[in-house]
């Protein structure tokens, strides 16, 4: 059972029992940035390239590296910052995980360049389908959300990938150590290691602690935006948040959420 509480419909929040809700998120002002006119790497070929720094508009007013690519990228979609600086990239459309080392040079972490597949393996001969999302988990683990394939995959610091979570080519909405994904488009991982996804087809939120799969956030296959109490219904979950323990930030295509509750 979960909590119940009532709605406050001047605020568009709900609150309920135990501190779990799931409410919208108050506006947030704009982080501009101007344009990038030089690029970095290639779109299917490793190798050094060039960058250059544009300044950002907050309030620290610092310079940030805009990592391009020269060539039409693959459609890269996510990307993460590691304790070295290295920037691992989903490029997905090119089936791969690329790293932009703080050098300047581009490498391939993991996939066949152009090959999409369901394939665990060591390097390039592991094979992806779509990948997007990359985040940072523990001893230098990347989890990937596997779009194409409805899986979570893990790449370890000797670049061997191994299916996390899910069934690889096998859609659905079952919970549990053989749980099944759909679509997945946005991966988190909080402080305590623990990996949340935004399971995108099935409009909801699922914890994989340990690779069991639970759905936390919205009813899985329910496609309807309505925060309340737990756990509430989210509509096409593009991304996903993990900020401190106990709170989760989706966000669906019309909006921000918070979601508070015993995570």
């Amino acid at each position: 059972m979960y909590p119940r509480a009532s709605r406050n419909h001047a605020s568009g929040s709900a609150k309920c029992g135990h501190g779990a809700r799931l409410q919208p998120e108050s506006p947030s002002p704009s982080l501009g940035t101007e344009p990038p006119s030089k690029f970095l790497g290639t779109s299917h070929a490793d190798g050094a390239g060039r960058t250059r720094q544009h300044r950002s508009s907050s309030p620290e007013g610092r310079c940030l590296a805009t990592p391009w690519f020269v060539r039409p990228a693959e459609r890269p979609i996510g990307l993460t910052v590691d304790s070295t600086d290295q920037v691992p990239v989903a490029e997905s459309e090119n089936h791969t995980i690329r790293s932009i080392l703080p050098a300047g040079v581009v490498t391939t972490l993991a996939g066949m360049a152009g090959a999409p597949g369901a394939v665990d393996g060591v390097w390039t001969s592991a094979q992806f389908r779509l990948p997007t999302a990359p985040a940072l988990a523990d001893s230098g683990t990347i989890r990937v959300a596997d779009s194409g394939k409805h899986a979570v995959r893990a790449s370890d610091a000797t670049r061997r990938v191994t299916t996390f979570a899910g069934v690889l080519g096998r859609p659905g909405t079952a919970d549990g150590t053989a749980a099944l994904l759909t679509d997945l488009f946005c991966i988190a991982v909080n402080a305590r290691g623990t990996v949340f996804v935004g399971d995108w087809d099935n409009h909801a939120v699922r914890r994989i602690p340990g690779g069991n799969t639970t759905t936390i956030v919205s009813i899985a296959g329910v496609d309807r935006l309505l925060p309340g109490p737990l756990p509430g219904q989210l509509r096409a979950v593009t991304g996903i948040a993990a900020p401190a323990p106990g709170m989760l930030i989706p966000t669906t295509p019309h909006a921000v959420l918070r979601a508070i509750g015993p995570f």
